[in-house]
């Protein structure tokens, strides 16, 4: 799966992905990003986790937006 976003300006983003019970995984980005489009594609320690329903939450300057992440057995889907 690939998170991607579109930034307007120069901006503060953090990429966070949880589950149900509200457990953080290790954060994916964390930083100061520049203008335009951006696309994330979760690291290896993500591709062990259990199937599921997730949380990512993407927070850019303070505004904060959520999208499902539901983890079928090595197929993922974002809605």
């Amino acid at each position: 799966v690939v998170f991607g976003f579109n930034l307007e300006h120069y901006s503060v983003v953090s990429l966070t992905v949880y589950d149900l019970t509200g457990r953080t995984f290790p954060i994916l980005i964390n930083e100061y990003l520049p203008a335009g489009d951006h696309a994330y594609t979760p690291g290896e320690y993500y591709k062990n986790l259990a199937p599921g329903l997730y949380f990512v939450q993407l927070s850019i300057d303070g505004n904060t937006f959520q999208q499902k992440w539901i983890n079928i057995e090595g197929h993922s889907f974002a809605n």
